[in-house]
C-alpha cells in the first residue's frame, strides 16, 4: 500500500512520509493557513494515516452501504 500512495501523492500535499519531519508539515500547515486567511478563503485539509485507517474499517457495513 504504501508504495502506492508514495507514487500518487504530490509533494504539494505534503504527507507524513519518510523523510519528511512533523515539523516541516506543522510549518507547511501554517503558511497555507496564513494564505487563505490573507485571502479570506476557507482551507480545508483530511489528515489520514493510511496504517491504521484500514485496520478500523467495519467492512460489513461499508459492503452494506455501498449496496444502497
Amino acid at each position: 500500500m504504501r508504495s502506492i500512495t508514495e507514487a500518487r501523492i504530490m509533494p504539494e500535499e505534503v504527507g507524513f512520509r519518510l523523510g519528511i519531519g512533523c515539523m516541516e508539515n506543522v510549518f507547511v500547515i501554517c503558511q497555507l493557513v496564513e494564505k487563505m486567511q490573507e485571502r479570506g478563503k476557507r482551507l480545508y485539509a483530511a489528515f489520514l494515516d493510511l496504517d491504521k485507517a484500514y485496520d478500523r474499517v467495519w467492512r460489513t457495513g461499508l459492503w452494506e452501504a455501498m449496496k444502497q
